[in-house]
Order: C-alpha cells, then sequence, then structure tokens
C-alpha cells in the first residue's frame, strides 16, 4: 500500500515545518529511506521494496547521492542531440552506476 500525504502546515506553531517534517521521517523507528526525500513506513518495508522492484538496488547499494543526480542530468543532455554536456572538474572523478561523470560529459571546457 502506497500512500502520498500532502499536509497542510498553514497553522503549525514552527517557523520551518518543513524541516519539522524531515525530521519525522528520518526516525529509523517508523521509517525507512527509498531514495533522498522518498520515505515508506516500516510496517510496510518488504511490499514496497517488491512493488517498485527496489531490492536489487538496495543489495548493490546505488547510492542516491549528489554525483547519481549530475550522472543523470548528463545522460538526459546527452540523449537530446541538441545539448552539450559539462561536469565541473571538481566532480570529473566522482562516480556515476561505476562510471566516472568526467567520461559521460561531452566537454572538457566551458569557454565563455
Amino acid at each position: 500500500m502506497v500512500i502520498s500525504v500532502c499536509v497542510d502546515v498553514s497553522n503549525w506553531a514552527t517557523k520551518t515545518p518543513l524541516a519539522s517534517i524531515r525530521k519525522i521521517v528520518q526516525d529509523d523507528r517508523y521509517f525507512f529511506k527509498i531514495k533522498p526525500g522518498l520515505w515508506a513506513l516500516n510496517e510496510y518495508k518488504s511490499e514496497v521494496l517488491k512493488k517498485f522492484n527496489l531490492e536489487k538496488s538496495v543489495e548493490n547499494n546505488v547510492d542516491f547521492n549528489h554525483s547519481y543526480y549530475q550522472g543523470l542530468l548528463l545522460e538526459i543532455g546527452n540523449l537530446k542531440k541538441d545539448f552539450k554536456t559539462y561536469i565541473p572538474l571538481q566532480d570529473k572523478n566522482k562516480l556515476f552506476l561505476n562510471t566516472p561523470l568526467g567520461k559521460i560529459a561531452t566537454l572538457n571546457r566551458v569557454c565563455l
């Protein structure tokens, strides 16, 4: 069972309601992290992993970090033939699915 919840935080007595929500869902007693920004109840963990075929990703320890999303953007840019892709020098050796980001980018430098 998957439920998406929208929370009306307009009457909360906190100045940072979204931070409060993040703190709540990061409590390992009740929730588990699927990927950044996506959490599920522990009592439905096996069902959620099975339904979305996430068991393989969890076993292979795919890390949904900053370089993962950079790699996705590079791949999307490369698929659209009208675009050239670039990765900053400090990130060129970071990995996206075991491939350095620098090998995915089509530009080595940006000239202004």
